[in-house]
């Protein structure tokens, strides 16, 4: 998409929360590319579902996480299963819907998240250094408020019944 096309179909709202999604993407890649260097791959993935599923209070489905994710649902549900061998997953009765399972952190799995968390705890006081806490604590703020708003919304969005190839 060109800049020329968001500027003719989107107002100043509209380019705003584009270039939002936009630069979270960009943070993300960052923050993957840096669990991978100091987790390998395996053990980046680990720790990406198990943050997860630690702000999921009501827990959460395979499905709902690799949505979230961005992942396969079969990679999601490997991983998944791997936890669940470890003890740091369980699976549980939906609260809504008996036809699914659903999945919540353990101890264990919140334990073994701080000891995969430990070797980012030096890059995360290194960054704190170069922007001032205060500052950190408003983004965050407004970055949960935003979650919450595009979790509803995302929720709402249905597939087409027929997809049109994406021209590439």
């Amino acid at each position: 998409m060109t800049a020329d096309y968001v500027t003719r179909h989107l107002d100043l709202a509209g380019r705003l929360h584009l270039n939002l999604l936009e630069e979270v993407a960009r943070i993300d890649g960052l923050r993957r590319a840096l669990y991978h260097k100091r987790l390998g791959p395996k053990g980046a993935l680990a720790l990406r579902v198990l943050e997860d599923l630690a702000g999921q209070d009501d827990g959460s489905t395979a499905l709902e996480l690799a949505e979230r994710l961005g992942l396969p649902a079969s990679t999601a549900s490997r991983v998944v299963g791997d936890l669940a061998v470890r003890g740091w997953v369980r699976f549980g009765e939906h609260p809504r819907d008996r036809r699914c399972k659903c999945l919540w952190l353990t101890e264990a799995g919140d334990t073994a998240r701080g000891e995969l968390l430990r070797p980012l705890l030096g890059d995360a006081a290194k960054l704190a250094k170069l922007v001032r806490a205060e500052r950190i604590s408003e983004v965050h703020y407004m970055a949960q408020q935003h979650r919450k708003v595009l979790t509803t919304y995302v929720r709402s969005v249905r597939m087409p019944k027929r997809r049109r190839p994406t021209p590439i």
